[in-house]
């Protein structure tokens, strides 16, 4: 009699295997083309945060991976195919007073995004004086809300003017800098002057900010961002989301060096170039 119970029960876990490999094959399938929960930093898969990236190209902007301060016209960044652009110094820095790179904003611009961007929740962390929390791992996403936005750009012409007659004044690493490949100087840069920060879980939920149960997020007492409801961030610095007309560097090189220029044009822009080579 136990002998034919076995028998019995030999298919019985042979149908069982199969059951679970099938289901576990199947798991595999679907939870391959699940967008993975993302916690940045930058934006979040396109999926969450294409329509963003596509706004701004519209408009002629070239994107950047997240709300950053230190993007100021006269930025000089990197901007590697595949890649968002990567801050690396400023016409400042360089020597450029700052009476020359003054900035005049626009705030009645052809382009406007009044829409809600969706970045990956460390995007916070880049905000001076806001760390990560004891619970911040709940944290999947942060949307941003911008207002009193618009283009602020430096005046080209008379930053180049300055550049020809004071040569000297321009530090010899930024020159070296100005012409490696792949560097460019932002003329206009996109303001926000005041933003906030909504931090979102797994299910999209908004994460209290106040909670006595849950710590999210640290501020410093001199922290650039105060929280102002339960949920949410509140920037108490202007940050910038994209930049416009991107010289091509060598460009303002060959201005200190007197030399034409690419193909003899002077300045040349590489918005283009370089939103067709951003991840999305």
């Amino acid at each position: 009699m136990p002998h034919n119970r076995s028998r019995q029960i030999a298919p019985l876990k042979s149908i069982f295997l199969v059951v679970v490999l099938v289901g576990l094959t199947m798991c595999l399938v679907i939870c391959s083309q699940r967008p993975k929960p993302v916690v940045g930093p930058g934006m979040l898969p396109p999926e969450q945060s294409k329509a963003t990236a596509t706004a701004y190209k519209a408009g002629g902007w070239v994107p950047l991976q997240e709300p950053d301060s230190r993007f100021v016209p006269g930025t000089i960044f990197l901007a590697v195919p595949d890649q968002w652009p990567q801050w690396v110094s400023s016409l400042e820095t360089c020597g450029v007073p700052k009476d020359v790179l003054q900035s005049v904003s626009n705030t009645t611009g052809s382009f406007k995004y009044s829409g809600d961007s969706t970045y990956g929740a460390k995007a916070v962390l880049s905000i001076s004086g806001v760390t990560a929390g004891p619970d911040f791992s709940a944290a999947q996403a942060a949307t941003f809300v911008q207002s009193d936005a618009g283009a602020s750009a430096i005046d080209i012409i008379k930053v180049g003017e300055w550049l020809q007659k004071n040569p000297s004044s321009f530090s010899v690493l930024c020159k070296d800098y100005l012409s490696k490949p792949n560097m460019f100087v932002a003329q206009e840069s996109y303001r926000v002057g005041s933003g906030n920060y909504t931090l979102k879980d797994s299910k999209n939920a908004a994460l209290s900010l106040k909670g006595i149960s849950t710590k999210i997020l640290n501020l410093s007492t001199d922290a650039n961002a105060k929280i102002t409801g339960d949920s949410s961030l509140t920037l108490t610095v202007p940050v910038y989301t994209a930049v416009h007309q991107a010289v091509y560097a060598d460009d303002m090189l060959d201005l200190i060096l007197g030399r034409p220029g690419r193909g003899g044009q002077g300045l040349t822009y590489a918005d283009s170039k370089i939103n067709q080579s951003l991840p999305y």
